[in-house]
């Protein structure tokens, strides 16, 4: 089954999830007006079940449309502020042959994502967003952060991200939908297997995009790249999740603010124990389910060890460089306090990008 004819058929199931709403808002209204020709007790109840549930559908469909969008996560910033990064993305943009974000936010998140304003079912996109996790750039070196890069923009090329915002509302309807009808079991479970139905046929079709935003990543970087950078984010966001909660969490409760997040964060993933710790965490067998919205991480391996090599080098011929110190892990200026720290030039094959504090622009 195709990527595109899981996609149409996870668009039909959501239209027949308000096809469905509506058929039930018709029996309704049918049995009402059905009492006041023809009053029968057996009758009367089934109009007070099918009224209550048309009730509750309308209600919860109606706080589903009422919902605002919350504020953009992260930190945007501009081409004058990391010129670097952007034109990072702008190349990468053109060798997976699609435009580039319009808006870059950098994240306090072991994640990389991207999404599109998008109106009338996807066939009219206003505004790209690229969404960048900063831990995450601490342990990523630069093939394998332009395969994480080329991955989320593979996106775009496949135009992933014109269904995405329409499917997921189809979910969030759907689930608060089912949340509504607690009151009405019957009508709940019907729901329910609808709802298990189209999470199943919509997540697949999610899983299947990420093994073709994937290819785009290995087209740019090489199948060792990205799958050490897929490794890399299991890791780094378990340690992030660990030095969060361990100890990030202490600041609050004693009121003062760390001098260096990275540099803590540095300090844990380097520490002989805590690599053991979580060298433990990485050996434990993982778990899928169908409604899972990314394929697991085995299964991704494999699919990218079948891809061909890209052509050319993944990494430019470097000219000459000022990165021969390395220097405290790149931090934008405009995030956090302290010095200003500039985007790698991108002619450090190898190093880190928190190594290759280069200035060279």
């Amino acid at each position: 089954m195709t990527t595109a004819f899981r996609a149409v058929l996870a668009f039909t199931l959501l239209a027949g999830f308000y096809v469905l709403v509506g058929l039930i808002l018709a029996a309704a209204v049918f049995f009402d007006v059905l009492l006041f020709v023809d009053f029968h007790a057996r009758g009367l109840q089934v109009a007070i079940v099918l009224t209550l549930a048309a009730g509750a559908l309308v209600r919860a469909l109606w706080m589903v449309s009422r919902r605002r969008q919350g504020e953009e996560p992260g930190l945007a910033v501009g081409r004058e502020q990391e010129p670097e990064l952007w034109r990072t993305v702008e190349e990468l943009a053109q060798r997976v042959k699609t435009a580039p974000p319009d808006e870059i936010r950098l994240v306090a998140e072991v994640n990389a994502a991207v999404a599109e304003d998008t109106r009338f079912l996807g066939l009219s996109s206003s505004k790209r967003r690229m969404y960048i996790g900063l831990p995450l750039l601490q342990t990523l070196t630069l093939d394998e952060a332009r395969a994480v890069l080329g991955h989320e923009l593979g996106h775009y090329s496949g135009a992933h991200t014109r269904l995405g915002a329409p499917v997921y509302r189809g979910r969030v309807a759907l689930i608060a939908t089912v949340q509504g009808l607690g009151d009405h079991p019957f009508i709940r479970r019907l729901f329910l297997a609808y709802t298990k139905l189209y999470l199943r046929v919509s997540q697949a079709v999610s899983r299947r995009q990420e093994l073709e935003a994937d290819s785009f990543a290995v087209a740019i970087a090489g199948r060792a790249a990205m799958s050490n950078a897929l490794t890399k984010v299991r890791d780094t966001a378990r340690a992030w999740q660990l030095f969060t909660e361990d100890y990030l969490s202490m600041t609050g409760i004693a009121g003062n603010r760390p001098a260096s997040v990275f540099g803590g964060f540095r300090a844990l993933v380097g520490d002989p124990v805590r690599q053991a710790e979580l060298a433990r965490l990485a050996e434990q067998p993982e778990e899928s389910s169908p409604y899972d919205s990314h394929p697991s991480l085995g299964e991704r391996l494999a699919a990218i060890a079948l891809l061909p090599e890209p052509r050319t080098s993944p990494t430019l011929a470097p000219p000459p460089c000022c990165c021969a110190t390395p220097r405290w892990p790149h931090t934008p200026s405009s995030s956090l306090s302290g010095p200003r720290r500039r985007w790698p030039c991108g002619r450090c094959p190898g190093r880190t990008w928190w190594r290759a504090g280069c200035t060279r622009r």
